[in-house]
C-alpha cells in the first residue's frame, strides 16, 4: 500500500498472529529458551512473540507482500531474504539492532499495539551499528538503539 504507513489488523489477522506467536513461544519452550539471557518471563516472552508477529504482518501490509511467518529464525530474515522487523510498543522507542544482525539486512521499525500499528522507518543494519547508539535498557543486553530521527523514512524504501 504505497504511501500508507499506519495499518489496522483485522481480528482474523490478529488471531493468526496470536497463533504464530504462541507457536514460537512453544518452540522456544521445547528448546529451553524460557529462561533466556534477557531475563523476560515466559509470559513476557509470549507477549513479545505475539506483538512481534503483528509487527511483521504490518510490515508486509506496508510492503504489499504476503506474510509468510517463519519460526525460530533469530538471525534470519522476517520478510524476503534480508528484511528484519523490530516491533516496539511505545511511540518514542528506538529501533533495536543487534550485533548479530547481518550488516546487509534492512531493519524496519514498527510501532504500536495490535491491532493498530505503523511503520516508523528503517535502516540498513550496518549503518545502525554505531558506538554512540549502544545501550542496555532494562539490563537485557547491550544492543544498538537508533533514535527515530536518524531512521530512513518509509517512503524512501528502495526494495520492491
Amino acid at each position: 500500500m504505497k504511501g500508507e504507513t499506519a495499518f489496522r489488523l483485522t481480528w482474523k489477522e490478529f488471531q493468526y498472529c496470536c497463533s504464530i506467536g504462541a507457536s514460537r513461544q512453544y518452540r522456544g519452550h521445547v528448546n529451553n529458551y524460557d529462561n533466556n539471557e534477557t531475563g523476560f518471563t515466559p509470559t513476557e516472552l509470549l507477549t513479545n512473540h505475539i506483538v512481534g508477529v503483528c509487527g511483521e504482518m504490518i510490515a508486509c501490509k506496508w510492503l504489499g507482500v504476503y506474510y509468510e511467518p517463519r519460526m525460530n529464525g533469530f538471525n534470519s530474515a522476517d520478510i524476503g531474504a534480508n528484511v528484519q522487523v523490530r516491533t516496539r510498543t511505545k511511540d518514542h522507542y528506538k529501533l533495536k539492532v543487534t550485533h548479530k544482525d547481518p550488516d546487509d539486512f534492512y531493519v524496519v521499525l514498527v510501532l504500536g499495539h495490535p491491532p493498530d500499528m505503523r511503520v516508523a522507518g528503517w535502516m540498513i543494519a550496518a549503518d545502525a551499528k554505531q558506538e554512540k547508539w549502544l545501550w542496555d535498557p532494562g539490563g537485557h543486553g547491550v544492543n544498538f538503539f537508533v533514535p527515530q530521527e536518524f531512521l530512513r523514512k518509509p517512503e524512501e524504501w528502495p526494495l520492491w
